[in-house]
């Protein structure tokens, strides 16, 4: 157990550093979109919508993580609990499985929508060519990475 409650500490520290650097780049965004203000088109305004949104939702996901763990590290019935849960092997089985058909799913949808795209725009074809081959290149690698690692 002590090993686990380092653990959690060294998670705490990088999620700390995580939520200050999320709340720098959510100031930067707004404080660039301020520099621009007049030349903004609709897009813009809904891309930097998207961009503030998401790293607000990072933070506050990050914060709530926080918070669960350091209850858990003052209380040790919710240790108990927090280590059950991590290291239960139901659960790591649901999640390995939920990720490889997810993959599986994304790649198979990727794949049709980069050759449709191929007769609709050249720019959104190769964009998702790019993102198709990223993905199959990182599960290449991590599949041979673990393949030697166990």
């Amino acid at each position: 157990m002590k090993k686990f409650k380092s653990d959690l500490n060294k998670k705490l520290k990088l999620m700390t550093f995580l939520v200050f650097l999320v709340a720098v780049i959510v100031f930067l965004i707004g404080f660039l979109s301020y520099k621009t203000v007049g030349t903004k088109s609709d897009v813009n305004d809904f891309i930097l919508g998207v961009q503030t949104g998401t790293f607000i939702g990072l933070e506050l996901v990050i914060i709530f993580k926080i918070r669960k763990y350091k209850n858990a590290l003052k209380d040790s019935n919710m240790l108990q609990k927090l280590y059950i849960e991590k290291n239960d092997e139901r659960n790591k089985l649901i999640l390995l499985n939920t990720h490889s058909t997810g993959l599986y799913v994304i790649m198979i949808v990727l794949s049709v929508a980069t050759i449709i795209s191929g007769f609709l725009n050249a720019t959104v074809f190769f964009t998702l060519a790019s993102v198709f081959m990223f993905i199959g290149l990182t599960v290449g690698f991590l599949g041979y990475y673990y393949s030697k690692k166990y």
